[in-house]
């Protein structure tokens, strides 16, 4: 259900606002990722297994998210083609444009 959400933002949202939703989300990520290994990770692994889960369950959540939006971006350019110096958008049957 949650996808299907996510997904249905994607497919409205801009390619710029694609672009800013995955460097948020990459920077979330690399935030999070950073506090489980080195000296930060030493707190990491004092936490209990259940909240470890957790946390890496959310930063996989922040990369799948990642990994949606920018598929939601190639198959976009999938569906463009160059025509002189300007994008020329391929219409998609069952897609809105």
């Amino acid at each position: 259900m949650a996808t299907d959400i996510l997904a249905a933002a994607l497919t409205a949202a801009s390619d710029l606002e694609l672009r800013d939703f995955i460097s948020e989300r990459i920077t979330k990520a690399d935030a999070l990722a950073a506090h489980t290994y080195g000296e930060s990770g030493d707190s990491f692994r004092n936490l209990t297994d259940a909240l470890q889960d957790n946390y890496l369950w959310a930063l996989a959540d922040l990369l799948r998210e990642v990994k949606q939006a920018q598929a939601e971006l190639v198959e976009r350019e999938h569906h463009r083609t160059f025509a002189g110096d300007k994008f020329v958008e391929i219409p998609v049957i069952g897609r809105a444009s």
